[in-house]
């Protein structure tokens, strides 16, 4: 878990920042750690809008202020 987020997996990037695969196998990109709790929650509220998480090539919460959800 990646604070209270179920993964897959996760990554760790010096350049990229920390990157996930979410338990619903969707690719999160949350960059840099400051306010990572902000960003997890952010990125769970997305999640539960997602109805075909495969469907899914990554959210990117990197910037709270302009969350994005890139479709395949």
């Amino acid at each position: 878990q990646l604070g209270g987020l179920p993964v897959i997996s996760m990554q760790l990037d010096d350049v990229t920042g920390i990157a996930a695969q979410s338990a619903s196998g969707i690719h999160v990109l949350f960059g840099a750690p400051d306010d990572l709790t902000r960003k997890i929650a952010l990125f769970l509220s997305i999640e539960k809008k997602i109805v075909r998480p495969q469907d899914v090539r990554y959210v990117d919460v990197r910037s709270l202020r302009a969350p994005t959800v890139l479709f395949k």
